[in-house]
């Protein structure tokens, strides 16, 4: 809590909470982000497929909302090696995810979106294309995986426009992992 107190007197305009490496800690992430709420800054507290069922993402929504925090990252989440997924009560990606929460209602939802390409993508048009699919199904706003060359932002943000993706982008500094 004291880390917490110590960011916050920075009055940073948010703190994001990951769900740490492959999703292992999304209770820790439901906490620290009550906690941040608590200082009165806005936490934006990322929400995996992965890591949580179908019905369990509700009751996390539910806790969250409790808490007042209102900023969610709908992500599909890093699949560990060896890893099957979807299994059960799973969204597959993140569009659906998105959709769900949108459904809910009460939460700003941010999405991730990938400037040189998501790794898993066929190519840059495809990954657009499901970038949009992630918009139209709610998203409040996007935030990047790193990039080191500003023009492959700008160049990245221009072909978005082009695709009809008109909500508000924002560097981000997450690097992609590839395991």
């Amino acid at each position: 809590k004291q880390v917490v107190r110590e960011i916050a007197a920075l009055r940073p305009a948010y703190v994001s909470v990951t769900y740490g490496a492959a999703g292992n800690t999304p209770h820790f992430t439901r906490e620290l982000s009550q906690t941040v709420q608590a200082e009165n800054v806005p936490a934006l507290a990322h929400l995996t497929c992965i890591n949580d069922t179908v019905s369990r993402i509700g009751e996390v929504l539910d806790e969250l909302a409790q808490a007042g925090v209102t900023n969610v990252l709908a992500l599909r989440g890093d699949i560990p090696p060896g890893a099957s997924f979807p299994t059960g009560d799973h969204f597959e990606h993140a569009a659906e995810l998105i959709a769900y929460v949108k459904a809910r209602g009460g939460f700003c939802i941010g999405a991730a979106c990938y400037p040189e390409g998501h790794p898993e993508a066929a190519n840059r048009a495809a990954d657009l294309a499901y970038l949009k699919q992630k918009v139209d199904a709610g998203v409040d706003f996007l935030t990047t995986q790193l990039f080191f060359d500003n023009a492959t932002l700008y160049h990245f943000m221009l072909r978005a426009l082009k695709a009809g993706i008109d909500v508000p982008i924002g560097a981000g500094v997450m690097p992609v992992i590839n395991a």
